[in-house]
């Protein structure tokens, strides 16, 4: 294709997703740095002299917060409402773009800047199977059709130039994707894909979306403030032990000279003075300093952090010698419990949304709404917990089928279908069918 210059409404699209991202890139970098662990003091506005930085304490409580939530979020399984053909497109498109492992980075994207975006696109060695894949929030801007509640088009900058501006952009609208590329200053557009598909293959999501707002907020902003004043605490304390947690010698009434031995006194460090020539010189000793009230505080710290995040006390360092009994330990989990399935409701519209685009995109009629994902109980309760209680309130009463107890152990189609292949091998063997005439005959 020829390259010619990119159009007027294009540019306009260009630089409104530029204005958006840099107003967002100092949010964004400073969410980054914290779930890093590279806020550092220096950058907490608090001087610290050089001769000190060995000794700055980074207390990552952030990473915390969004590690032990995302961790928590594993999809179980995914069904399409009257369309089980559609459900194993959508399996096999899951498999062949490794979204298991990939939905990681959108869930983490998600947590840490507060938004995340999943793209579907054709693919063009394999045809029939669509791509999705996950945008970095930091290169991706979207206009949203408020009264649709919908993208009117979506824009991606990437690749810097040595000035800092973004090299390439794409341009995502419902019928077709534009891609242009910056060349002497210049937008001009190098490639365009009419592929009619007639929605914005860009599907967004945003944590903690308050109404009339479209960018949500990190789920480390609640922390950040504790984590900060933690650090401040944990760095004190640490020069605190480098000067004041050994006891100091003081010696009255001597000189450099009445310094006995092999080794200078006056340079001496960590090491007892070993002898003293004048018998008019005292040695004193000054009290260790207490270290107390820097443990006090940071587990004050770790309390209001278990407080505002809603997270069991001992997330955050705040342990005790005998360990809590089940129940206790349930009504700690609970909230955060509860704020994994918050975020799994946030999340999982976005996520059906982007798989009924993709098994539409491979040839499908699925209409929205009818895609479902089905995420695993947040609260880790086992399998043998869980069928105890469902047999209890049965009153012993069989509830399950062999393959609704598949998917309750989380198996996938490809397991399954093995599943069902040795059972039909079982059937067709002779020999257990002569096992099984025989103890018929012995009963």
């Amino acid at each position: 294709m020829a390259v010619i210059p990119l159009e007027g409404s294009y540019l306009s699209m260009i630089r409104k997703a530029q204005q958006f991202l840099a107003e967002r890139a100092v949010y964004d970098s400073k969410m980054l740095a914290n779930y890093e662990g590279r806020a550092r003091l220096a950058h907490l506005g608090l001087a610290v002299p050089p001769e000190l930085s060995a000794l700055e304490l980074v207390i990552n409580w952030p990473r915390i917060v969004v590690d032990s939530i995302e961790e928590r979020q594993n999809v179980s399984r995914i069904t399409v409402t009257g369309d089980p053909d559609a459900a194993r497109e959508i399996a096999m498109i899951r498999d062949a773009n490794d979204l298991d492992a990939e939905l990681s980075l959108w869930k983490r994207d998600r947590l840490v800047y507060g938004r995340a975006f999943l793209s579907v696109g054709s693919n063009e060695d394999i045809a029939g199977l669509p791509i999705i894949q996950v945008e970095s929030p930091r290169e991706v801007a979207v206009k949203i059709d408020r009264r649709h509640r919908r993208v009117a088009y979506a824009v991606r900058l990437s690749e810097v130039d040595s000035f800092g501006n973004p090299a390439l952009a794409t341009i995502y609208l419902p019928n077709q994707t534009v891609l242009a590329e910056r060349r002497n200053g210049s937008w001009v557009q190098t490639d365009v894909d009419e592929h009619h598909f007639g929605i914005v293959p860009i599907v967004p999501s945003f944590n903690r979306r308050m109404t009339g707002e479209w960018v949500g907020h990190s789920e480390m902003e609640d922390i950040i403030p504790i984590t900060e004043a933690t650090i401040r605490t944990a760095t004190d304390m640490q020069v605190a032990i480098e000067v004041a947690a050994l006891p100091k010698n003081l010696i009255a009434g001597a000189k450099k000279e009445d310094f006995g031995g092999n080794m200078d006194g006056w340079f001496n460090y960590l090491r007892p003075f070993l002898a003293l020539s004048s018998s008019d010189a005292k040695g004193f000793q000054f009290t260790a300093a207490d270290l107390e009230n820097f443990h006090g505080t940071i587990e004050l710290y770790g309390k209001l952090a278990a407080s505002v995040t809603g997270f069991p006390a001992h997330y955050f360092g705040m342990t005790t010698v005998n360990p809590a009994a089940e129940g206790t330990t349930n009504n700690e989990m609970e909230r955060l419990v509860g704020r994994v399935e918050r975020v799994n409701s946030e999340s999982g519209g976005a996520l059906e949304e982007a798989l009924r685009l993709a098994v539409n995109l491979a040839g499908h009629d699925v209409s929205r709404g009818m895609v479902n994902v089905d995420w695993k109980n947040p609260a880790y309760t086992t399998i043998s917990q869980l069928a105890d209680a469902m047999q209890k309130l049965a009153g012993g009463v069989a509830l399950i089928s062999r393959e609704g107890a598949w998917d309750e152990m989380g198996w996938d189609d490809a397991r399954k279908e093995q599943e069902r292949t040795y059972f039909e091998e079982q059937a067709a063997d002779p020999e257990i069918d002569a096992l099984t005439a025989k103890v018929d005959s012995l009963g």
